[in-house]
């Protein structure tokens, strides 16, 4: 195929275009992939700005949290280390190579005595992010404070690093302004001090509004020879610290002079936070300074755990003198431990402590069942020395329950007989009732110290080599062994001391008794054997079949029986 010119310079047109729109194609694509893994990661500068005019009550740390959500993403904890050099009242940090994501927010961990009064808290993808953090620390300024000076025409304030004058004269500029400069700070001790602003009134009657920089809204009012000065806490944390006040004498080319000077008393306000026993701390002492005649506000710590107690001294008050104010905080809620005490405990006890538990005050708490283990018995849960199980009423303290244990391996099972050994139809005043009581050991071990009481009154065991008799009681005994398998027999005998007819139960009872190796008696079971007998009057018994027991002719049939015999026996002697 053979093409003409035009044709083959349209072909190679065609291609150049084609070639050109594919390498397009690739930058482009090559740009966006770039830009993708580019914003898988992002810095995200912060910035916290202090209002507070470098006030003492500063908190030593910052941490801002990046959220996601409710996940957090990243923390960032500021200090002072972090001052930005240029600002003295400015933090700086980074979020540093956080995950691309257009929906963060930024939260701050709470600061006492603070609160966040503007802030930016969206980052932005495509800017540097700031968080404005202005802090208000009323809490802490002069407010509604009010001070008759008397006859005065000049007044110097300090707040911060800054000094503002008013003056009843005009001294606001020119050389007299110079004058009244050096004036100040020759007074105040310091040739480098900056003053901030100068004002003055009219001479016979003053009123106006001087708003500080520092954020010190101050009334000075009067009329001539009675002047006063009232300031408040403004709306960004700043305080007057010092006031001077007094007469200002002009000068002419030497300047002006001070007399008459005087100064507002200043006074310590301290409030003390306390745990619940009143000596240790809850937090650090609070103290801040104020001018005699200040109102001022001593707030206790907001803690969702505690409740607080106004102790010593009053919430608000006016300062004339060092003044202390102290809170005592209760816990809301308060725990209850468990311990086991005593030197015998299996070897795994600290996994069979019941876990501490909280709760509020009055709650019913019920009490943790009691724990087992191998080759141990517990002995029970007590609380204050007392036993305690089922539920109790939570008191306003902390509640320790204490339990504890001892070896165990099982229980023995004595078993106890009781017979007559001569036993016989009826038993009669004068006789004697012989027992025998017989205590089997069935188990495969010997058990001891078995001891046996005699239920029957009058009843007694009887000495022998098997046992011993109690001393002071024979109706105790004790036997000292009993052998695997084996059996001890007890002897008692009964002394028939009643002429009545009656049934009488002589019961025995095996009491206790013991074994080594971790063995004890069953308690479960009573150990008794019984035994009963019959017991007849002399008066029950038969008399002869047939006699007539009228007792006259009975009395003469035994008269003729013994005449008969007094006969017999004079024939034999006279026999003999």
């Amino acid at each position: 195929m053979v093409f003409t010119m035009e044709v083959k310079t349209g072909i190679k047109r065609i291609l150049t275009i084609l070639i050109t729109s594919a390498i397009l194609s690739l930058l482009a694509t090559s740009f966006i992939v770039n830009a993708v893994f580019a914003q898988t990661g992002m810095d995200i500068p912060v910035t916290v700005s202090w209002s507070d005019r470098s006030d003492t009550t500063r908190p030593s740390s910052v941490t801002l949290r990046l959220m996601n959500g409710n996940t957090t993403v990243s923390t960032l904890t500021l200090t002072s280390a972090n001052l930005d050099p240029s600002d003295s009242n400015k933090w700086v940090g980074v979020f540093d190579n956080v995950p691309y994501n257009a929906n963060y927010t930024i939260v701050e961990d709470s600061v006492s005595d603070y609160s966040i009064t503007s802030n930016n808290l969206s980052p932005s993808i495509s800017a540097v992010t700031i968080l404005e953090s202005t802090r208000n620390t009323s809490t802490y300024t002069n407010t509604n404070t009010t001070h008759n000076l008397g006859d005065v025409n000049f007044i110097v304030f300090r707040s911060g690093d800054n000094y503002y004058v008013w003056t009843l004269d005009s001294y606001p500029t020119g050389v007299k302004r110079t004058e009244l400069t050096s004036a100040v700070r020759s007074m105040i001790g310091n040739n480098n001090a900056t003053i901030g602003s100068y004002e003055n009134g009219l001479p016979a009657n003053i009123s106006m509004n001087y708003w500080f920089l520092g954020g010190v809204l101050t009334d000075i009012s009067g009329s001539e020879g009675n002047v006063s000065i009232r300031h408040t806490g403004g709306i960004f944390g700043g305080s007057i610290s010092d006031v001077y006040y007094g007469n200002l004498v002009p000068g002419t080319t030497d300047g002006v002079s001070f007399e008459n000077v005087k100064t507002i008393p200043t006074y310590n306000l301290t409030v003390h936070h306390l745990q619940e026993d009143e000596s240790t701390p809850f937090s650090a002492d609070v103290v801040t300074t104020h001018n005699e005649g200040d109102t001022y506000t001593a707030s206790p710590i907001s803690d969702p755990n505690y409740t607080s107690e106004l102790k010593i001294g009053q919430a608000t008050g006016i300062i004339n003198q060092d003044t202390e104010v102290t809170y005592v905080y209760h816990p809301k809620f308060h725990n209850v431990t468990y311990q086991f005490t005593g030197s015998v405990q299996p070897p795994n006890a600290s996994s069979l402590l019941p876990a501490t538990a909280t709760y509020d005050d009055g709650d019913t708490v019920t009490v943790a069942p009691e724990p087992t283990a191998t080759g141990y018995r517990f002995l029970g849960w007590q609380m204050n020395g007392q036993s305690i199980s089922g539920t109790f009423t939570m008191p306003s303290q902390n509640v320790t329950i204490a339990g504890s244990w001892e070896r165990y391996n099982g229980t023995f099972a004595p078993i106890i007989n009781k017979t007559i050994a001569n036993p016989q139809n009826a038993y009669r005043f004068g006789d004697t009732v012989d027992f025998l009581i017989t205590v089997s050991n069935p188990e495969a071990y010997p058990i001891s110290n078995v001891e046996i009481e005699e239920q029957l009154i009058g009843a007694k065991f009887i000495a022998h080599n098997d046992y011993v008799v109690n001393a002071t009681n024979e109706t105790k005994a004790t036997i000292s062994t009993i052998p695997a398998g084996g059996a001890i027999t007890l002897y008692v005998e009964y002394d028939i001391i009643t002429n009545n007819t009656e049934i009488l139960t002589n019961t025995a009872r095996l009491t206790s008794a013991s074994a080594d190796n971790y063995y004890f008696l069953d308690t479960t079971q009573d150990y008794i054997a019984s035994t009963s007998f019959n017991v007849q009057s002399w008066q029950d018994v038969p008399v002869l079949t047939g006699v007539n027991t009228n007792s006259i002719t009975l009395y003469y049939i035994l008269s003729a029986i013994g005449a008969v015999g007094v006969l017999g026996g004079c024939y034999s002697l006279s026999k003999q």
